[in-house]
C-alpha cells in the first residue's frame, strides 16, 4: 500500500510539471514592437509617436494583453474612448516539432524578439483598420504590451500583444492622464 501511495504522488509530481509553461513578459519586446511602429510611421511621412506610455494606460493595456492570453480566441475592450482612442490587439501561436517552430522558441527563449516584434506590426500595417490606428496623426501617446507562453516541451508558442494610443493632448507625462 505504501509504494501505491509512492507511485500516485510521483504521478502527479510528474502531471504537474507536463503543464508548467513558461511566461515571459518583457519591455524590451514591448519597446521593439513599440519602434518598429514608428519606423514604419515615419516611413509613410507621420510623425513617431513621442512618448511610451508607462503609467495608467499601460496598466490598462496590460490587463487587456493577459486576459486575452488566457483565452483561446482575444477580444477587444469595451473601453475605447475613456482609457484610450485605439487598440490594436494580435495573436500569433506555433506548434510542433519543426525547426521554424524551434527557432522561434529559442529566439524568444534567449530574447532575440525581432521576429515576434516584425509579425505584430505587419499584421497591424496589413489590416486597414489597425493600420489607420498606428498611423494616425495625432494619437503619438502609445504603448505597447505582450506576452509569451511557451510549452514546457517547447514545441509551442504563443504571443499576445496590444497596442494602445491616446492623443497628445488629453494626456499629461507625469499622472499619464489629463
Amino acid at each position: 500500500m505504501k509504494n501505491f501511495f509512492l507511485v500516485l504522488v510521483i504521478s502527479l509530481i510528474g502531471f504537474q510539471s507536463i503543464s508548467q509553461e513558461t511566461l515571459i513578459v518583457s519591455t524590451k519586446l514591448d519597446s521593439l514592437i513599440w519602434e518598429k511602429i514608428n519606423d514604419y510611421r515615419a516611413s509613410i511621412g507621420e510623425k513617431p509617436c513621442y512618448s511610451f506610455e508607462s503609467a495608467n494606460m499601460r496598466k490598462y493595456s496590460q490587463r487587456i494583453t493577459e486576459r486575452n492570453s488566457t483565452v483561446k480566441v482575444g477580444y477587444h475592450s469595451d473601453s475605447i474612448g475613456i482609457a484610450c482612442n485605439g487598440e490594436c490587439l494580435f495573436q500569433l501561436s506555433a506548434r510542433g516539432d519543426s525547426p521554424g517552430v524551434k527557432k522561434k522558441v529559442d529566439d524568444a527563449l534567449s530574447e532575440n524578439f525581432e521576429y515576434l516584434a516584425e509579425q505584430a506590426v505587419q499584421s497591424w500595417i496589413n489590416s486597414s483598420s489597425h493600420e489607420a490606428i498606428i498611423s494616425y496623426p495625432t494619437w503619438t501617446v502609445s504603448t505597447v504590451t505582450s506576452r509569451v507562453v511557451i510549452s514546457q516541451d517547447k514545441q509551442s508558442l504563443r504571443l499576445d500583444c496590444s497596442y494602445h494610443c491616446k492623443t497628445a493632448e488629453t494626456y499629461d507625462t507625469k499622472k499619464g492622464k489629463k
